[in-house]
């Protein structure tokens, strides 16, 4: 399953329609089951692209 960071809390309507888009580009999918995994938490926002923390490798828990 693709996952999808917000990482730039400076345009919510900007973050709104790629949740839209996404939204729109797994309609009529099936309805029980994410295409993507959606993470939003002002943490990934913070400092550059270096210094943010990396998601957990796959098969893995936090």
């Amino acid at each position: 399953m693709p996952l999808v960071i917000r990482t730039d809390y400076t345009d919510d309507a900007a973050w709104r329609e790629v949740v839209a888009a996404l939204e729109r580009a797994v309609e009529g999918e099936r309805e029980w089951e994410a295409a993507v995994h959606l993470v939003e938490d002002r943490r990934w926002g913070a400092g550059s692209p270096a210094t943010r923390p990396l998601p957990p490798r796959r098969g893995t828990r936090s």
